[in-house]
């Protein structure tokens, strides 16, 4: 995963269903911006809300004009920033070319209606369109 995923970024080019997006990036998470300490670098959309920002790779972490070290994620360090940050979307690539907001919820029930052995209750709600929101940095 070093170089990120790039199964991510096919269905985000392809305008993928929420399922395929979803499975890509439970199956090879993203790369996310770090900063020297290794804390995480989030976001925020022009409504105020903090937001974890993913990339499918070093490409379209470029296009965002980030500086910051790039690090894989996988998804259940995705959860763990969500829990320690109350960040409640992660956006992929949010500079482009495609891009995707994903609720993190809807994350956890995808991996809970996917994985074996035991996985917290959660709500059975299917998951909602993924949209592009405008970012501001």
């Amino acid at each position: 995963m070093s170089i990120g995923n790039p199964a991510l970024a096919d269905v985000l080019a392809r305008h993928g269903s929420p399922h395929s997006l979803l499975a890509a990036l439970a199956d090879g998470g993203v790369l996310v911006a770090v900063r020297p300490d290794r804390s995480v670098v989030l976001g925020t959309t022009q409504a105020g809300d903090r937001v974890l920002l993913g990339y499918t790779g070093s490409g379209t972490y470029a296009r965002h004009r980030g500086s910051h070290s790039l690090s894989a994620c996988d998804v259940d360090t995705i959860l763990d920033i969500q829990r320690v940050t109350g960040v409640r979307e992660i956006v992929i690539d949010a500079a482009g070319p495609a891009a995707a907001a994903v609720p993190i919820d809807d994350l956890q029930r995808f991996l809970t209606s996917t994985r074996s052995g035991p996985t917290p209750v959660m709500s059975g709600a299917v998951p909602a369109a993924y949209a592009t929101g405008a970012m501001a940095t």
